[in-house]
């Protein structure tokens, strides 16, 4: 484990990071190499627990990041873990484990694997975040790995001290028609026009339940899957009964889906030809599905009058506000206007956890697949005003919101890029992470922002992208780094001993990190570049009093993406689009290239993947042609050709890591890797006009 040589700081013990020392930060000590960290680190009594995408769970020194202990897990961490008021640190992990240990060694007090296999054997479950504990009992939500296939969502409580089941809730049915799926069936005689009786799959719980303060009530949300249909209990929240498993109330946001989509019209659904006998009487079976839902958890919200609402923000674009005892839909805000049937979420537009403070909703947003669509025709994807005959093509909403608890009004928003970083509020700062990195994935940024007016505070480099929620303890932040794999974590305290002597301008510290403040305490001439490297839509410079700033150039840009054409500024947004079969094609090679972070690919797969990728490149060419002969129901037919064709890499990377052989096998990381890169590339398959 590298460690970065910790700094000599002389701060008061008393002092907390505010919004007059924030930029002050330096580094203070680095671990590298223990992993991913996208959950982020808990400090209790002294110490610093933390999962890692390594399969560790570790209790480290928050002043020297020395480890403390460290024991292997079954399966990444990817969410935070729980430490209990006995003594505990409970985790959940990408293979279904969940356990717990003795917060002072390490040692497994107990631990249960909670997969269920598939009508094939396989076990494709997965814990995404932390367990909650509550009077006793553990509770824990289920979902897929890599939705391809998914899994049957469902959230689990278990005895706090021994691990044993105490219940079970399912938010799918077992079993359903595909010819339609709001029938629940036994056998395929109970399904309509010959439809088969098929197994039950979604509506996972991605997101760590939340008690109520009395540990009667659970709430939780349930999230789609881009492989089957929305069925049952999907893109929902709940409120169930935290002794028994029983159901208080449920709120659907979206509406069921279908196995198809009528060819004449794609914006019905239909399970039979006989579905679509309006519009030319063809249902075609749809190469993705929605995935709409909450990634997400519910805050729960404490209002005057008195009102208690639960709140959460779902990939569709949309905030939304529930009654608490009856589940009534009280309020909502579009952030983004849901992507019309069979619109795709991608990863959604709200990701990342929620947080809530001073009468505020904070969030950082990602993106929709399309990132922007037309104000008069949703169904219309745009680069430009002139796209959209008689409507104009909004930009991106910028990427960091606050909203107002009561109304859900947006009170201000800032651009960090686009984000699924959980947020963290603390003494008036609100920090998130942001997906972008520079041009070689090697650095990215950690933002403050003031939470009263949103104005941005520090900017810190991190070496990768981050998602994590970060922990700040009085004069220290810590934060994890890394996506899937080659990440760690990083402590940042005040500089120097944190006040403003005689004679300085401001405070940097002995590492000089704040870079409009430099090492001998003086600000930066004015006009020096700081920050996040300009995208040729903004340059960002020290203004003489040590702010760093950035001003809107709006000239010509670069989304940093070589397999994008015509990229223009939007705002202060560089946005590129795939417009030609060269763009499609460069897209598609970042297949070929292993996404595994120096895990050589079995021989077999690489040589799979580039035939299939050899194929696919020869049906866009055709279809282009097809294209410029009129010929578009061909077209259709090849776009769903090529999209199961590349389905076929992320099934033959999922079966690769659960071979047995070891020449064929792959890590868990590495076939969730190549899963991201399919399903983005269909998000951009969706979108491209032969």
């Amino acid at each position: 484990m590298a460690l970065v040589a910790p700094l000599l700081l002389t701060h008061p013990a008393a002092a907390v990071i505010d919004a007059t020392n924030v930029a002050t930060l330096a580094l203070r000590w680095d671990l590298p190499e223990i992993g991913s960290v996208t959950g982020g680190p808990i400090f209790r009594d002294g110490r610093l627990y933390v999962g890692t995408w390594g399969s560790t769970v570790l209790a480290i020194d928050p002043t020297t990041g020395a480890e403390i202990w460290s024991r292997a897990v079954l399966g990444p961490v990817s969410g935070r873990v729980l430490v209990t008021d006995d003594g505990r640190v409970c985790f959940g992990t990408l293979g279904a484990q969940v356990g717990c240990l003795d917060a002072a060694t390490g040692a497994v007090q107990w631990s249960r694997l909670l997969g269920e296999p598939l009508s094939t054997s396989e076990v494709v479950d997965a814990v995404w975040s932390a367990p909650i504990a509550s009077n006793g009992r553990l509770f824990v939500g289920i979902a897929s790995q890599t939705d391809d296939p998914c899994t049957r969502g469902r959230l689990m409580a278990l005895d706090l001290a021994t691990g044993n089941e105490l219940w079970r809730l399912y938010t799918v049915p077992a079993k359903v028609c595909d010819t339609d799926t709001a029938i629940a069936c036994t056998t395929d005689g109970d399904c309509p026009a010959s439809g088969a009786c098929v197994q039950g799959r979604g509506a996972g719980v991605t997101a760590t339940p939340l008690p109520d303060p009395t540990g009667q009530w659970l709430y939780m949300n349930t999230v789609g899957c881009y492989t089957f249909p929305s069925i049952g209990d999907s893109d929902s929240m709940f409120k169930v009964n935290a002794a028994t498993g029983a159901v208080v109330w449920k709120a659907r946001v979206n509406l069921p889906e279908q196995f198809g989509a009528c060819a004449a019209d794609t914006g019905i659904d239909c399970g039979v030809d006989g579905d679509c006998s309006m519009v030319g009487g063809v249902c075609s079976m749809k190469a993705i599905y929605h995935d709409f839902g909450f990634l997400n958890g519910p805050l729960r919200l404490e209002l005057p009058g008195p009102a208690v609402r639960i709140v959460s923000a779902s990939k569709n674009g949309t905030l939304y506000s529930f009654d608490e005892a009856t589940g009534t839909d009280v309020l909502k805000n579009a952030v983004r206007v849901t992507p019309v049937t069979p619109g795709f979420a991608g990863f959604g537009l709200f990701n990342g956890a929620l947080e809530h403070a001073d009468g505020r909703i904070y969030a950082a947003l990602n993106v929709l697949a399309p990132a922007r669509v037309c104000s008069n025709d949703a169904r219309v994807n745009c680069d430009e005003d002139a796209d959209c005959p008689g409507g104009t093509c909004p930009p991106e909403r910028k990427h960091l919101m606050a909203f107002d608890q009561a109304t859900l009004a947006t009170v201000w928003e800032e651009e960090i890029g686009r984000s699924w970083s959980a947020v963290t509020y603390a003494n008036g700062i609100v920090y998130a992470g942001t997906n972008a990195t520079d041009g070689d994935g090697d650095a990215s940024w950690l933002y403050a922002h003031d939470a009263a007016t949103g104005a941005r505070l520090a900017t810190f480099s991190i070496p990768k992208a981050s998602t994590a929620r970060v922990a700040v303890v009085e004069s220290s932040l810590y934060v994890g780094y890394g996506v899937l794999s080659g990440g760690g974590l990083r402590a940042y305290s005040l500089c120097g001993n944190g006040t403003l002597d005689a004679g300085e301008s401001c405070d940097a510290g002995d590492a000089g990190d704040n870079e409009c403040c430099s090492g001998t305490c003086g600000y930066v001439a004015a006009g020096t570049t700081c920050g996040a490297p300009g995208n040729g839509c903004t340059t960002t410079a020290c203004n003489g009093e040590g702010a760093c700033t950035t001003t809107v150039t709006g000239g010509s840009c670069d989304d940093g993406n070589p397999c994008t054409s015509l990229d223009s500024c939007a705002a202060s947004a560089c946005v590129g689009s795939h417009v030609t079969t060269t763009d499609l094609g460069c897209a598609l090679a970042k297949l070929e290239a292993s996404p595994c972070e120096g895990e050589a690919l079995p021989a077999g797969l690489t040589k799979s993947i580039a035939r299939t990728i050899d194929g696919i490149e020869k049906l866009a060419a055709k279809a282009a042609k097809l294209a410029a002969a009129g010929k578009a129901a061909k077209v259709a037919r090849i776009r769903a050709l090529i999209a199961k064709r590349v389905d076929g890499i992320a099934k033959k990377a999922a079966k690769a890591s659960r071979s047995k052989k070891p020449s064929r096998q792959i890590s868990v990381q590495c076939s969730m890797g190549l899963a991201t890169l399919v399903a983005e590339w269909k998000v951009i398959l969706g979108s491209f006009v032969f």
